[in-house]
């Protein structure tokens, strides 16, 4: 695009570049229009022609594209739209900016994803396709960099369809090509996408090499693309040597990426019914503690000693029944002791813990929950628990109990920055901008490292009059962080 100053559209200024294709970027600006100047993404596509005539039937399916994704965008996981205009040869839609990291940041190359983790992605990713075959609409570009865990609630959005397609075969084509000399996507697309043909079963192929790419934690490159003839031997072979995921959901997966598409799951419904038919109930549970209590020794085999016998009655009953009140005194010694340090508590907590952890890691926010709970049932007063379950309000929407659990867990540990930072934040969404700035400052003073703590302070001390304090603290958040979705968000701020 040139002249990245001026503005789009009249309204919208150049933040960055986010990606780019065939001809066409998606740009990150701000809309000057409106206050704050809220960030927006705008895809940027080319005209493939100056003709009217074309050049008019082209906008037309252009315009009924955006229609159904101005529909769509009704759900939350999908970006809303907010509107398109012309410029310069070339058709811009403004959609909604999703604040998150892409997909492609939790795909670490050599760190496969547990089981419990994979199939909660791809329960919501089938969830997302579902929503989208009921209205008729292929997603069509279904890769990691479109996937946006949403920082708030950590929900899975979907984004960036493909327009291209309804420009016709020939333009798909071009897109398609200029893919595969990139090898940007070229892995992720199934053999009829390449002919000009997708359908439903189009995305559960590339979601399926997503998730092969998760199990396996092979990089894209390492993986073969659909031209290869022997491509699903291939997949399968790759499938078979991730060692955290079960033959049933490992066969599952290689019928998704089957280059016959009429060999795969023709609907997202009936993949997700296979996958919860699968899915052993309660498997997401943590496994029965095994016994870690001390054992005694076991009994030594019978004595063939005639006098043996003779020798062991000969035991006064005085003396037995003061190894016995030994023995049991150790027992309800050993009993008082568990119970005052509260071990199999503790066990039990860290490993619901670590249930809740796996959980929200994945976006089950609603299974995280439960896991809290539990650990607090076994122990009231656990900090850890206490600061993630009211973090997780915050992000719920609960702000009275988010509130409460974050305060219950810094009257424990009241020098935990992170938690400071997230009851600021708490405070900032209920309206207390004095008590905001006090925790964030709290926050700072623990940890001067936070950044996201000095941009929401700065955002704070703005809301409060504090013009200059809220520039100092946007200048500090830009010397510490190199990231440049923040550093954008602390300029235009």
């Amino acid at each position: 695009m040139s002249g990245k100053n001026r503005l789009l559209g009249g309204r919208y200024q150049f933040i960055q570049v986010l990606g780019t294709g065939h001809q066409s970027q998606t740009l990150l600006v701000a809309d000057v229009h409106y206050p704050g100047h809220p960030k927006c993404v705008v895809k940027q596509l080319p005209l493939p022609t100056r003709n009217p005539t074309t050049l008019k039937f082209i906008l037309s399916l252009l315009r009924k594209k955006i229609e159904v994704l101005e529909m769509l965008g009704r759900d939350d996981r999908i970006p809303d739209t907010f509107g398109f205009f012309e410029d310069q040869q070339s058709f811009y839609l403004v959609q909604e900016f999703v604040p998150g990291r892409s997909l492609s940041d939790e795909l670490a190359p050599g760190e496969p994803w547990p089981q419990v983790k994979l199939v909660a992605f791809l329960r919501e990713m089938l969830q997302i396709l579902a929503f989208l075959q009921e209205h008729g609409v292929t997603h069509g570009n279904l890769k990691p960099t479109n996937i946006i865990r949403h920082q708030a609630d950590r929900r899975l959005v979907l984004c960036d369809f493909n327009l291209l397609k309804d420009l016709g075969r020939e333009v798909l084509g071009r897109e398609l090509a200029e893919q595969g000399r990139l090898k940007q996507s070229w892995v992720y697309v199934a053999p009829e996408q390449r002919l000009g043909r997708p359908r439903f079963c189009t995305d559960h192929y590339a979601l399926g090499i997503v998730a092969i790419q998760a199990a396996t934690g092979l990089p894209m490159d390492k993986l073969p693309d659909a031209e290869d003839p022997d491509v699903h031997r291939k997949l399968t072979t790759v499938l078979q040597n991730a060692a955290d995921i079960s033959i049933n959901l490992a066969s599952l997966i290689a019928r998704m990426v089957h280059p016959d598409g009429d060999r795969r799951h023709q609907k997202a419904v009936e993949l997700l019914a296979d996958l919860h038919r699968l899915t052993v109930p309660g498997s997401q549970q943590p496994l029965p503690l095994v016994d870690e209590t001390i054992a005694f020794p076991t009994p030594e085999s019978a004595t063939t000693d005639p006098q043996a016998g003779k020798r062991s009655l000969g035991l006064s009953l005085g003396t037995r029944g003061r190894w016995v009140a030994m023995v049991i005194g150790a027992a309800i010694a050993t009993l008082i002791g568990l119970w005052v340090f509260r071990v199999p508590q503790r066990v039990w907590a860290q490993r619901y813990l670590q249930t809740a952890e796996t959980a929200q890691a994945s976006g089950d926010t609603q299974a995280a929950l439960d896991q809290y709970n539990r650990v607090l049932e076994l122990l009231p007063q656990h900090a850890p628990a206490l600061a993630a379950r009211g973090t997780l309000f915050n992000q719920l929407g609960e702000t009275e109990a988010a509130l409460q659990d974050l305060t219950a867990a810094l009257d424990q540990e009241p020098d935990q920055g992170e938690w400071l930072y997230q009851r600021g934040n708490v405070r900032f969404r209920a309206g207390d901008i004095e008590g905001a700035i006090k925790d964030y400052t709290q926050a700072l003073d623990v940890d001067s490292t936070l950044v996201n703590a000095y941009m929401n302070r700065g955002s704070a001390r703005a809301e409060w009059g504090d013009d200059q304090g809220a520039v100092q603290d946007y200048t500090q958040a830009l010397a510490l962080t190199p990231e440049s979705d923040t550093q954008a968000a602390a300029y235009v701020n």
